[in-house]
């Protein structure tokens, strides 16, 4: 199965040089994604032409989900379950781990600590 024929792919930036592999094949191009706000100018650098945001616990854009560190990409993943399965399912799951799941994508406080916002 090639990389592109996936339904769903996600990437999580505590690999920062997969990361930035994932950006450099071009199948981000067009697409939004988020990563590490620490080393966010590096990454986006290696994807000129991916419409990076900034401020952003994780992104999906189609198949296509980033997020932006460890904890984040937990939390992606369980919004990646509650996509594929429900709500419950990923709460369920989060208990079982004894994880308090971010539901809101967009809440970021590390972006403007990284002074990527005001």
């Amino acid at each position: 199965m090639e990389l592109y024929d996936c339904t769903k792919i996600n990437s999580k930036s505590f690999n920062l040089y997969y990361y930035t592999s994932l950006a450099k094949t071009r199948l981000l191009d067009g697409k939004e994604a988020t990563t590490n706000k620490i080393a966010f100018n590096w990454v986006i650098e290696q994807g000129p032409k991916v419409r990076w945001i900034p401020e952003a616990r994780w992104v999906e854009d189609g198949k296509y989900f980033t997020a932006s560190g460890v904890s984040a990409g937990i939390d992606m993943s369980l919004g990646l379950i509650e996509q594929i399965f429900d709500k419950k399912t990923s709460r369920q799951i989060a208990n079982y781990a004894e994880y308090e799941w971010q539901e809101d994508k967009t809440w970021d406080p590390f972006a403007k600590s990284a002074g990527l916002v005001k």
